[in-house]
């Protein structure tokens, strides 16, 4: 088994870079929505949890790019709560034992003991300013933000997700934690996608790796 990790900025397009990169290899794929709707749709058992990985279940999640403020973080004992259960599941699904690409979450920290290789993915404020005005573009003239309150809301989510990775892990993200850093600024995604797709089954191949269920 072999799996990716991706740790990104807020609007760097690390997750749509995620989900090019796991249909590239052709491998499972997850993020914080199918991730926290599998969490919610699971009774909380092993068995139940496996049988929606073991039948590909998360692929009738559906799935949206472009960058959204709506989850900003806010802790609360049910945000916690809930973590707690992701972390669960982010675990299961590495015991399902299938290659995948797994964005946010701080999988990375939760799987260290499958030895995965752990990407983080961030830009320049001006390209995430762009990519996320792009998606309030979408939005009815009424609805949409400033580029000020935009900008503002891309540094809170950074903060927020800093947050998030010291109650996970105690810190907030060291370099030497990544075994690779890309800045996305001036690459198209899909052709970044192909490019580093090679370089994993080149790493992973060289390495002989196929990650064991680590011992209870």
């Amino acid at each position: 088994m072999r799996i990716i990790t991706i740790s990104r900025q807020f609007g760097s397009g690390g997750r749509e870079l995620g989900r090019r990169l796991a249909d590239v290899l052709d491998w499972d794929y997850y993020d914080r929505e199918i991730i926290g709707d599998l969490a919610r749709k699971s009774t909380g058992g092993k068995d139940d949890i496996g049988s929606i990985l073991s039948s590909h279940g998360w692929r009738n999640i559906p799935l949206t790019f472009g960058s959204t403020f709506s989850s900003v973080y806010n802790p609360t004992s049910t945000d916690l709560d809930m973590l707690i259960k992701e972390r669960q599941i982010t675990q299961e699904i590495a015991k399902a034992g299938q290659n995948f690409v797994v964005v946010g979450r701080d999988a990375d920290v939760i799987l260290k003991s499958y030895e995965p290789f752990n990407i983080f993915v961030c830009a320049s404020d001006e390209y995430r300013l762009t990519r996320c005005l792009e998606h309030e573009n979408r939005k009815p003239e009424s609805e949409r933000l400033s580029e000020k309150q935009v900008m503002k809301l891309i540094k809170q989510e950074d903060a927020n997700r800093r947050n998030i990775r010291r109650i996970i892990s105690g810190t907030e993200g060291e370099a030497h934690e990544w075994h690779l850093s890309i800045n996305t600024t001036h690459w198209s995604l899909e052709h970044l996608a192909k490019n580093l797709a090679d370089l994993m089954n080149s790493y992973f191949d060289q390495r002989g790796w196929d990650a064991e269920k680590p011992e209870d």
